[in-house]
């Protein structure tokens, strides 16, 4: 014959599968497990593990759908993401759009500087540059 604590473990794990939850079962490693127990502690004395990874896993859903996933009212598009400042997020827009072109011309400067004989010909060009700009030919 089951306790009354079982029989009361048992409708509070029914009650879970109706409301459509599941148990789920994990080990954490020492740091985490550390991490749940001061928010226990901060939770109060009749705090449980189970209290407190609840408190932490209704405290970074609440910050993925409030930040993260955040859309703007107007457009229906996700917002920036919220970590990056305006001036920020424009940055990486332009950088995303200037990407393609960066690339191709980072292959014509490679190719450049191959024709003009690699890493040999530009200490020569320097070496002659250095010559002039101490001689002043140049500007004669």
């Amino acid at each position: 014959m089951p306790t009354d604590n079982a029989r009361n473990q048992q409708a509070f794990r029914d009650r879970l599968k109706n409301d459509g939850g599941a148990r789920v079962e994990f080990t954490l490693n020492k740091d985490l497990l550390q991490a749940v127990e001061q928010v226990r502690q901060s939770l109060g004395a009749g705090a449980s593990r189970q209290d407190a990874l609840t408190h932490l896993l209704n405290q970074g859903a609440s910050t993925v759908k409030t930040n993260q996933y955040r859309e703007d009212q107007t457009s229906g598009q996700p917002s920036r993401p919220s970590q990056l400042t305006v001036a920020e997020h424009q940055e990486l827009e332009k950088f995303k759009d200037a990407l393609p072109n960066l690339m191709v011309s980072a292959e014509l400067d490679q190719k450049a500087h191959a024709f003009n004989g690699g890493d040999s010909g530009a200490r020569r060009k320097a070496a002659f540059e250095a010559q002039l700009n101490a001689t002043n030919h140049h500007r004669k």
